[in-house]
């Protein structure tokens, strides 16, 4: 039962970050692979962070344990890569800012994350 709420909580922290990342470039009407400004990039980065460690939480909860947050952070890094490779063959022109915020600061977030919630002191020890 324990292996099932790791990979339940690194799948589902694994949406919340997809389904979270997608809304913002919806909301914002900026495709990632478009170049950006260095505001834009920067407002991009805060928001994947914030959201990169309420996505570990949410899998260290589910999953008991800071391992669902890890598993979140290698899903991160295995799709960021994959769109590098992808966006590097389909398109030389194709800016490639998102994938490394995403590698580089949303999949350390998420393991934060996770970790703050396994080290939350308990309500019951006070």
């Amino acid at each position: 039962m324990r292996i099932f709420r790791i990979v339940l909580g690194s799948i589902v922290g694994y949406i919340l970050s997809a389904a979270t990342s997608i809304a913002w470039f919806v909301m914002t009407r900026h495709l990632p692979t478009d170049p950006a400004t260095v505001q834009y990039i920067a407002a991009t980065a805060l928001a994947g962070i914030v959201l990169s460690l309420v996505c570990g939480y949410i899998a260290a909860y589910i999953a008991r344990t800071w391992i669902g947050a890890a598993g979140v952070t290698a899903l991160l890094v295995l799709v960021s890569l994959w769109s590098i490779v992808e966006a590097h063959q389909a398109a030389h022109s194709a800016s490639l800012w998102s994938p490394y915020i995403s590698i580089f600061l949303m999949a350390p977030a998420a393991i934060l994350g996770g970790r703050a919630r396994v080290h939350r002191p308990s309500l019951s020890s006070k």
